[in-house]
């Protein structure tokens, strides 16, 4: 087994030798695009540690992802500290010291100033263990808009076999709330104009940055055009066919990225970012007043319907009051995430709100 601690400058000569996409590896701690995205943080320094990786024979068993960020804490002070965006261990390897071992190790190498935005239930006796306290609460939401058919068979097994009904049942019941939906926003939207984004210009920054002024992670124009910069993703329409799989991936059959200024009478009123996978959607940014969420959150909805998008990921519970109260959904489901920080600098963080925007790097 071999451990490999990777800096900045180390990653970039491990992209540049393409150490890990030859084929060589069946899985890779990310895809390439991500890889070059990471790399393109201006918040990252030459000798801060992004990547910590275990392999045996070839295989990536272990695998901490750290990303600096400059964060706003007490007295108005900007602080750089790093998320740990993915700890993840191998199934064959769990019951080892193998996961552990890179988890305190990341902590050493970043001198504990580590924040998770969530973690899995089944980590909680670890965290317990730790001198990690959870920050802030906050739901993750999946709002339906019909009846997925590979959500019904993850969730019950035995549905498989009924494939051909499930997919049939998931278009229709799509067809039919859509036409609900749509029959709400149609007039609502008429007289707004929509520019698609793939840089963050002064005007909408102008527009952003009031709102951003209370997050936990300190905003500017360049950090948002980095973070939300589409050539993190790349689709790949041939899956089966990729050279390798990726825990931190950025390659989808179907992957885009939509960044939306949206116009009223010549006037920036909001500004939206959602990925769509597939036929699933993660809002990443939802910028509205809320004189004007009502038109904002048609907006969003209007767009969910064209992509013909089966659900929607999201924390932002203002976004999910808005649209059970006034659309039609077939089901919530919500999960209770907790943020989590090491003791060390957890009090520099209270004073702030976590947000949906922070911390979100898929």
């Amino acid at each position: 087994m071999e451990t490999i601690f990777f800096t900045k400058k180390d990653l970039e000569k491990a992209v540049s030798e393409n150490l890990f996409w030859k084929g060589d590896f069946n899985t890779t701690p990310f895809s390439k695009n991500k890889a070059h995205w990471i790399l393109e943080n201006e918040r990252i320094a030459d000798d801060d540690y992004c990547t910590l990786v275990a392999i045996e024979n070839k295989t990536l068993i272990a695998l901490v992802n750290l990303i600096p960020d400059l964060f706003n804490v007490f007295d108005d002070k900007v602080e750089k500290m790093y998320w740990m965006s993915l700890w993840w261990v191998n199934e064959s390897y769990k019951q080892t010291i193998i996961g552990p071992y890179l988890f305190n190790e990341a902590q050493k190498l970043t001198q504990n100033k580590i924040i998770g935005k969530a973690y899995a239930e089944t980590a909680n006796d670890f965290y317990e263990k730790q001198p990690f306290t959870p920050i802030i609460s906050r739901e993750r939401y999946t709002l339906f808009f019909c009846l997925d058919a590979g959500t019904a068979k993850n969730k019950f097994p035995f549905t498989r076999f009924l494939s051909p009904f499930l997919s049939v049942l998931e278009t229709f019941s799509l067809s039919v709330i859509s036409r609900l939906n749509y029959n709400k926003i149609k007039k609502t939207t008429e007289g707004l104009k929509y520019e698609y984004l793939n840089y963050i210009d002064d005007e909408s920054w102008g527009f952003i940055e009031p709102f951003c002024k209370k997050d936990l992670v300190f905003k500017t124009k360049n950090y948002i055009n980095w973070h939300l910069n589409p050539r993190q993703y790349v689709v790949s329409p041939v899956q089966s066919k990729a050279r390798v799989n990726s825990q931190y991936s950025g390659d989808r059959h179907k992957i885009n990225l939509t960044t939306i200024k949206i116009i009223e009478k010549g006037n920036m009123i909001g500004f939206i970012s959602f990925l769509m996978i597939g036929r699933e959607a993660h809002l990443k940014y939802f910028i509205s007043s809320k004189k004007n969420e009502d038109v904002v959150v048609n907006v969003l909805m209007e767009h969910l319907i064209t992509e013909k998008i089966n659900y929607i990921f999201t924390d932002d519970s203002c976004v999910v009051k808005n649209i059970t109260k006034r659309f039609t959904t077939l089901y919530v489901f919500s999960l209770l995430k907790k943020g989590i920080a090491h003791k060390d600098i957890s009090d520099k963080l209270v004073n702030h709100q976590l947000k949906e925007r922070d911390g979100h790097f898929m």
